[in-house]
């Protein structure tokens, strides 16, 4: 199991969930949740905080006074590559263990109301916790967590611990990036403009056409379109080629990215 982050670490606590005196310390449990499955992941061995932070932030998934939305930690998860359920759990965890049998990823989060069984208590209001492992073991039910907010870290029994205090989960299901990033087939002589300002998830135009026949270029993809819109695959390509020249892996294009794809050039023109 990797590193448990915890929500009140000093190089990301700090920052705000969504604004004002909200914090990552404070309110960031649905996004620490995210991180600690991804963070399991060597696609994503250099992925930050601060960056699923953003994304959330970004989408309006942090909601002030609230925590974060349900749907966001869902939609943030199949942002980064898991196809997510979310079952109904209701009285009974009949549909959640069907689909846990049938996971290849046997990972996910689960939001805890307060109570306390078996001498464990997960919150005292409600609180987002991942898992990143399940079990059955003598017809009970056993989940491995990693918990941003308390301590309660390791395996833990459904039956014992949890019985009657999930209101809502969700379950990954699959991950679409399970192989290591795509190498760089060209490295010099790039021919045409590069971007010249930052772009990300969600831009549109022309700088975004720019970076995208830069990106079709260097890996050689015959998938990514050139087409003006900073989608997921662009997005991929982009977390790969900063992965593949020692870059952080952020998936944005600001100045030390283009910085380094200026590296790749000889000559400019159109």
């Amino acid at each position: 199991m990797a590193k448990i982050y915890k929500q009140w670490d000093s190089r990301y606590g700090y920052l705000k969930y969504p604004y004002g005196s909200k914090t990552l310390a404070s309110s960031g449990c649905g996004c620490l949740s995210v991180y600690n499955i991804l963070i399991e992941k060597p696609y994503y061995h250099n992925l930050t905080v601060k960056r699923v932070r953003d994304y959330m932030v970004g989408k309006g998934y942090a909601i002030y006074g609230n925590g974060t939305a349900r749907s966001g930690v869902a939609e943030t998860l199949e942002h980064f590559g898991f196809t997510v359920r979310v079952p109904n759990v209701g009285s009974t965890m009949k549909y959640a263990f069907e689909y846990l049998a049938k996971s290849k990823e046997k990972s996910g989060v689960i939001l805890f109301k307060a109570g306390t069984r078996g001498g464990v208590t997960w919150t005292g209001g409600g609180h987002y916790v991942a898992f990143v492992d399940y079990k059955v073991k003598n017809g009970k039910h056993y989940f491995k967590m990693k918990d941003s907010g308390r301590w309660n870290d390791g395996w833990f029994c459904y039956e014992t611990t949890m019985r009657g205090l999930i209101p809502w989960m969700c379950i990954n299901m699959e991950f679409k990036h399970n192989k290591e990033y795509p190498k760089l087939k060209r490295t010099k002589g790039y021919p045409y403009k590069l971007p010249t300002e930052t772009i990300k998830y969600g831009s549109k135009g022309k700088q975004v056409k720019r970076w995208q026949r830069f990106l079709k270029w260097t890996f050689k993809s015959k998938k990514l379109k050139v087409g003006g819109g900073f989608k997921s695959y662009t997005e991929y390509l982009t977390m790969a080629f900063q992965y593949r020249t020692a870059l952080d892996v952020d998936g944005i294009v600001g100045k030390k990215t283009r910085d380094k794809a200026k590296t790749f050039k000889k000559r400019i023109k159109g």
